[in-house]
C-alpha cells in the first residue's frame, strides 16, 4: 500500500497523469482517490464508464462501516486517470461540501474517523475483478456514450478545441466509423 498526493487535479489531472506517464502505478491493484463530496458515496463509474467494479466498491464500502454507498455518479477525478493500467479505480466521499464555491467547507471531525477506518481496511483482502482498460475524457462533464450521435460529440469538441484528440480516439477505438467521420469533417 502506498500514498500518492497530485496537484493539478482541477486543471487537467495534471500530477496524476505525470504519474501515469512515469509508470508509477503500473502493477497496483487499486487506486482511491479521496476526493468526492458528501459522506456517503463510493464512486465506480466516472463520465459514465466503470473504473472499478461493483465487487470492490461494495466491499470497500462495507469495510469502511461508514454508511457509504456504491455510486455510478461520479464525474473525473485523478484515479481514473490510471483506468488504463490498474484494475479498481475509486473515489470516496471524504465529506466536502459547496466544492468549487466560496462555501467550500470540510467536516474534519468526519475526515478523521475516514482516516481511521481507512487505516483499518485489510486491502490485501480486496476483490479485484475489472480488468484494466483505458476511459475517455475530454475535460467536459460529459463523456462519449455509445448512444451520442457522431455529429453531436464533434460539435461539442470543435466547441472545445478537443477535435484532435477525440479523432485519434474515434479511430483507434471506432475504425467502422471512418466513413461517416470523413464526410462529417469535409466542411471543417
Amino acid at each position: 500500500m502506498g500514498f500518492a498526493l497530485f496537484l493539478g487535479e482541477e486543471v487537467g489531472c495534471v500530477g496524476s497523469e505525470e504519474a501515469l506517464e512515469a509508470g508509477l502505478f503500473r502493477g497496483a491493484r487499486a487506486v482511491v482517490s479521496l476526493d468526492r463530496r458528501g459522506k456517503e458515496e463510493v464512486i465506480r463509474a466516472q463520465l459514465g464508464q466503470e473504473t472499478a467494479s461493483l465487487e470492490a466498491a461494495s466491499w470497500l464500502a462495507r469495510r469502511l462501516g461508514l454508511g457509504h454507498r456504491v455510486s455510478d455518479r461520479g464525474v473525473w477525478t485523478d484515479s481514473a486517470v490510471f483506468a488504463g493500467v490498474v484494475p479498481e479505480c475509486l473515489n470516496l466521499a471524504v465529506g466536502y461540501e459547496g466544492a468549487h464555491t466560496d462555501q467550500d467547507a470540510q467536516d474534519l471531525l468526519y475526515l478523521d474517523r475516514l482516516g481511521e477506518a481507512l487505516r483499518r481496511v485489510p486491502w490485501e483482502n480486496l476483490p479485484v475483478r475489472r480488468r484494466p482498460r483505458e476511459v475517455w475524457r475530454t475535460g467536459l462533464s460529459w463523456g462519449w456514450r455509445e448512444r451520442d450521435r457522431v455529429e453531436e460529440v464533434l460539435w461539442r469538441l470543435k466547441q472545445t478545441g478537443l477535435v484532435e484528440v477525440a479523432l485519434v480516439y474515434l479511430l483507434e477505438n471506432y475504425p467502422d466509423l471512418v466513413d461517416e467521420l470523413e464526410d462529417l469533417l469535409l466542411p471543417w
